[in-house]
């Protein structure tokens, strides 16, 4: 039997797992979240500089596990950064970015204070928002 997010769930007590070599935790309604993202936003010159670090496997669907079966292709497809419910920034990723990415972007409009928020979703339907405030 295949172990998915909620069979995982279903059997196990809520506490910190490993699903897919991701941790997870688990929460009162058996939501899991990823790790949260690294996220550290700099205003310099009216330039604001971004940089995230996300958590995220990021298989490729080409590798094999030590039985020689295919590990299925898990990847962040969609990243989404906003400043003021204004999108600031946005990437498509496939399967051929690395694990646990890493993004260095700059815009202008924001100022001190202001709060980015950065949200992925990847090919398997699950979903990360973090936010920072900008320094």
């Amino acid at each position: 039997m295949a172990v998915t997010a909620k069979s995982f769930i279903d059997k196990a007590p809520p506490q910190q797992h490993t699903l897919s070599k991701i941790k997870f935790k688990t929460f009162k309604k058996g939501i899991i979240m990823a790790d949260p993202m690294r996220i550290r936003a700099a205003e310099k010159d009216g330039i604001v500089d971004v940089k995230v670090l996300m958590k995220h496997d990021m298989e490729s669907g080409q590798r094999k596990d030590a039985a020689g079966a295919t590990i299925p292709a898990f990847f962040i497809q969609t990243v989404i950064a906003q400043v003021k419910g204004k999108t600031v920034f946005t990437a498509e990723f496939g399967p051929a970015v690395s694990k646990d990415p890493f993004l260095n972007f700059k815009f202008k409009g924001a100022a001190k204070g202001d709060e980015i928020v950065v949200d992925w979703v990847d090919n398997s339907g699950d979903k990360r928002s973090d936010k920072a405030k900008i320094t």
